[in-house]
């Protein structure tokens, strides 16, 4: 599919969407958007930013409300040294993230559209809390504190249940929440159903992208 036909696309798709919650059409909505993200070319959000002095790519990404793994997949940079002067290729993100518990599945958002659906697990016998979060803290490759002894299991030993990525969620309402996040998992066979001891968890390479994506202090709303 050639760039036209994809923007082409993402309309038509946006339209159907937001009448009928068609699974095949949501599905191929997020894989277009996904495409379109990564792509060069030009959707609403995205735009060029001339490289400032003092600038650095975690400070551009906060300015954007973005993060600095998506400005380098976007401009296929492989450090993170930038010139002044240069352009980038910077989207502006408005993402939050919606969970229903009873279907199991996570929704990136862009405003009030669907940008992309997940499946997931989530608390069994609903012990996921149904409140608003926010991400406070992401982690690559995250070790596990087993909760009946609590003695850190690092990141690679087969015990470890937090897959490849952790991103975790506090609820201001609520400071007695405490615990929860979203994070990958080995367990594949898990994704889809009430599976977990109450975090939302998703496939690796499914966690993996959605790190990528949202920054810190992206809003997560679970519902039941």
């Amino acid at each position: 599919i050639d760039a036209g036909q994809l923007a082409d696309a993402k309309i038509i798709l946006d339209k159907i969407v937001a009448v009928t919650p068609d699974a095949r059409a949501i599905k191929m909505l997020g894989d277009v958007n996904m495409k379109l993200l990564k792509s060069p070319i030009m959707i609403p959000g995205k735009q060029y930013y001339v490289i400032q002095s003092g600038d650095y790519l975690q400070k551009i990404a906060k300015k954007f409300n973005t993060t600095v793994e998506l400005i380098k997949t976007m401009n296929n940079m492989e450090t993170d040294v930038i010139r002044l002067g240069a352009s980038l290729l910077v989207y502006e993100g408005n993402f939050s993230i919606r969970v229903s518990k009873n279907r199991n599945t996570l929704d990136l958002m862009n405003g009030d559209r669907i940008f992309k659906r997940y499946s997931v697990g989530t608390g069994k016998f609903g012990k996921t809390p149904a409140v608003e979060f926010l991400i406070v803290d992401k982690i690559t490759e995250p070790p596990w504190t087993r909760p009946s002894d609590n003695k850190q299991i690092e990141f690679g030993d087969k015990e470890n249940v937090l897959g490849t990525r952790w991103m975790a969620i506090k609820c201001e309402a609520h400071p007695e929440i405490t615990g929860y996040g979203i994070h990958g998992t080995w367990e594949r066979d898990s994704i889809g159903k009430q599976s977990s001891a109450g975090c939302v968890r998703m496939l690796n390479e499914d966690v993996e992208e959605l790190f990528d994506l949202v920054p810190r202090k992206t809003t997560v709303i679970i519902t039941e």
